[in-house]
Formats: structure tokens, C-alpha cells, sequence
């Protein structure tokens, strides 16, 4: 493709700069897109493990029987014995009698070391407990919590039913733990599923569905890819223009002789608002390229290049305009 003169380039229609939006790139590529393999913040993806539990943190979510029960049939499993069936359901009650504390918003405190004790036992004995955390009456944070445990245990075969349900949760963070799960698990035939999440509503939803039909290689996943970036351009116009428009009053009051101190107080605001502008609009270049990044990879890099550059509106709706008859349209934009 070929580059626009340098006036196009510094015209606010392509605010950011080239340099700028290069640089958001590479930030983005080694922070944002791989956001999920550090250490969540609360609702944000990423590895949960075991941790040491002292009496005075776990009193006030189970009794000392239960907990008794629990450490024992653990010891068991820890050494590779088989429990008695007594001891499997004995297991299983107390799994289940501790994972409804995750719906109790007073347990709040409690809900990190009760996730870890769940995580620590086999899944035979908390999918169980997990399928009531997942159901649709279930308040957001106790599927968020479900999804969590059912994503971090090691096993790949029971929490497969539940992680897939959860792509179609309504909750983003539910969601971009399933993605999560989905990768981590390799749950190929997920894919569709997985590509589906490329028209979502919330972006970040977006993004983590790109790096995921570009790892699981989703079979027809470059028409959503398409179709992603067509709507992501539709909604680019408007804030062109406000960038513009934000743009324009700020250089007149700039420039403007004997401002008065109203005028004075407007440049702080309109750079603020001129910012946040910018920032979505960089978002948006952002999903682009991760989109041409995939689409690249999906179709042995014959299409997708020109997705990753930082281009105008005019030039994206042209990359669209061609690859549309080559992708068609997917069944959820149809």
C-alpha cells in the first residue's frame, strides 16, 4: 500500500500520528493483548493457584468438620489413592456447601481462599458445585467466581461443558474467562462459538476472541474477522469528526488575542476531552491491527497486511470493500 503525503498524515482524520500509533502498537502487544497471562485484577482473567490457609481465615466459611472432611480426602487424592465412595460424597458435600458461599456478597473476603480450596481438589468432586454457581439465576460474581475455578483446574474434560456455556454469558468478564478456558484447554470445536464473540459488544471481548481465533486456527473465522473491522470503521466516523471538531476550537482559542479568563479555563477541558478522543480512537487502530494481525495468520499472510498499518478511514474502507466478496458476511451479521 502505498504511503499518503505527509499533510494527509498529519491531518486529524489520522490522529494519532503513524509514529504514535506504532508505538501504541508495540505498548499494546507486550502489555494489553496479553493482559491475560499476568495476575488478574478482580473480574480480569488470569491463573489462580493454591495458597496456605490458616484456621483464623477459613472458620468463618466452613465448620471444622468440614474442614476436617476436606483435608482428609485431599491427602488421599494427594497420593494418588482412589476415596471410598463414602469419602468421594463426603467430598462432594462439603465442595458443594462451601461453593455457595461464592453467591454471598458478605463472603466477599472470603471468596479468594475458597476458590483455592476448590481448584485443589479433582473436578469429579467440584463440577458439581460449580454447574449451580453457572446457572442464569446466579448473581454475576458467583458465575464469575464458577468460571475462574472451572478455567484453573488442571483436569480438560469436566469443566469443558461449562466453560463453553459461559461464552455466552452476559457478563464481558465471564466471558473473557471462557476465552480464557477455551485456549488454555484447546477446545478447537469451541471455535465457532469463540469466532461468534468477534461482533460482541465490549471491545476487550473483541480483542481476546481475535488472539484466540488466531491461536485455535477457527476455521471461517476471517468473515467475522471482516466483519469485525466494518463495524469498527462505521463507528470511527462520528469521533473523526469530534476529534476534529475539538481540535479546531482548541487552535482558535489558542490563537486568539486577549483571552479572557473564561476562555482561559475552556483549553484545559478541550485538551482532556481532545485526549479521550484520541485514546478511543487509537483503541479502535489498535482492534484493526490485532485483526490484521489474524487474518494474516489465518490465511498464510495473503490477506491482513494492510489491516496492520496505520491507515486512514478512507484507505480502511477500501481493505474492506475488497476483502468482503473474498470472506462474505458471517452468520451473526447476516
Amino acid at each position: 500500500m502505498s504511503q499518503p503525503p505527509a499533510s494527509r498524515r498529519e491531518s486529524p482524520n489520522r490522529c494519532p500520528t503513524r509514529s504514535w500509533m506504532l508505538a501504541l502498537v508495540c505498548c499494546a502487544l507486550a502489555g494489553v493483548l496479553y493482559a491475560q497471562e499476568a495476575t488478574p485484577a478482580v473480574g480480569q482473567p488470569g491463573p489462580a493457584g493454591p495458597t496456605t490457609l490458616t484456621r483464623s481465615q477459613t472458620t468463618s466459611f466452613w465448620t471444622p468438620e468440614q474442614e476436617q472432611t476436606y483435608n482428609e480426602v485431599k491427602a488421599i487424592l494427594d497420593r494418588g489413592e482412589v476415596p471410598t465412595s463414602r469419602q468421594r460424597r463426603a467430598l462432594e458435600d462439603v465442595c458443594d456447601q462451601i461453593a455457595a458461599k461464592l453467591r454471598d456478597p458478605a463472603q466477599a473476603g472470603n471468596w479468594a481462599d475458597i476458590r483455592d480450596r476448590l481448584i485443589g481438589v479433582d473436578t469429579y468432586a467440584v463440577s458439581p458445585a460449580i454447574k449451580h454457581l453457572l446457572t442464569a439465576d446466579a448473581p454475576e460474581q458467583a458465575r464469575l467466581q464458577g468460571i475462574i475455578i472451572l478455567v484453573s483446574v488442571k483436569d480438560t474434560v469436566q469443566p469443558k461443558e461449562g466453560i463453553v456455556k459461559a461464552l455466552k454469558d452476559p457478563s464481558p468478564a465471564v466471558k473473557l474467562w471462557a476465552i480464557k478456558g477455551v485456549v488454555g484447554k484447546q477446545y478447537t470445536d469451541a471455535g465457532e462459538a469463540v469466532a461468534a464473540l468477534l461482533l460482541d459488544e465490549n471491545p476487550e471481548v473483541c480483542l481476546a476472541a481475535t488472539k484466540a481465533a488466531q491461536t485455535l486456527k477457527v476455521p471461517k473465522a476471517e468473515a467475522y474477522l471482516v466483519a469485525m473491522v466494518a463495524r469498527e470503521l462505521e463507528r470511527r466516523a462520528p469521533l473523526t469528526q469530534q476529534l476534529a471538531d475539538l481540535q479546531a476550537q482548541r487552535t482558535a482559542l489558542q490563537s486568539k488575542v486577549g483571552r479572557t479568563p473564561e476562555e482561559e479555563q475552556q483549553l484545559a477541558p478541550l485538551s482532556q476531552r481532545i485526549d479521550e478522543v484520541s485514546g478511543r480512537l487509537s483503541f479502535s487502530n489498535l482492534i484493526i491491527y490485532r485483526v490484521g494481525e489474524a487474518l494474516s495468520a489465518l490465511t498464510n499472510n495473503a490477506h491482513g497486511s494492510e489491516l496492520k498499518s496505520a491507515i486512514s478511514d478512507e484507505e480502511l474502507k477500501k481493505v474492506i470493500e475488497a476483502l468482503q466478496p473474498i470472506y462474505g458476511s458471517p452468520p451473526a451479521a447476516r
